[in-house]
């Protein structure tokens, strides 16, 4: 048996989350000076500022480091459509693949918040037998052009 066709491979667009991870941090630091302001007008804390600026400093990296890891690991999703099968891959240090045949797809659904909207981004739901979603993917790059690709195969 020969391999099967593959019509298309669609990821995962991690800029959205770029954007809300700096701008997190902009907030963060914008709140985090603005209280130390406030309580250095009520409190006599000269001594300590030091000490607090260098906490919050290592926790904001601490943060962000978190974050771009999670950001990461997300980057690491596939969504590849075949003739007869849909395949979502998934996973950094162990890989997972999650295998549907394109008979047992009931449905897809397909939305778009603004923020992706914004980014050109998509969230892909596939329903099988089971009634749940066995594939749900967000932020996924050109997202309705793969919704109609499966929605095409399952007619």
């Amino acid at each position: 048996m020969g391999e099967m066709e593959k019509r298309a491979t669609y990821s995962y667009g991690p800029e959205r989350n770029g954007v809300k991870l700096a701008i997190g941090c902009v907030i963060s630091t914008v709140v985090f000076y603005i209280l130390l302001f406030i309580v250095s007008v009520c409190v006599n804390i000269t001594e300590w500022i030091t000490i607090i600026q260098v906490g919050y400093w290592i926790l904001m990296v601490v943060c962000a480091v978190c974050a771009g890891i999670s950001i990461l690991c997300k980057t690491k999703q596939e969504l590849k459509i075949l003739d007869t099968e849909v395949h979502y891959l998934y996973g950094v240090l162990i890989k997972y693949k999650i295998s549907i045949p394109t008979s047992k797809i009931l449905f897809c659904q397909f939305n778009k918040s603004l923020l992706q909207r914004a980014f050109g981004l998509s969230t892909l739901g596939i329903c099988t037998a089971s009634d749940k979603y066995e594939i749900y993917f967000v932020d996924i790059k050109n997202g309705e052009e793969a919704y109609r690709t499966i929605m095409d195969m399952i007619k």
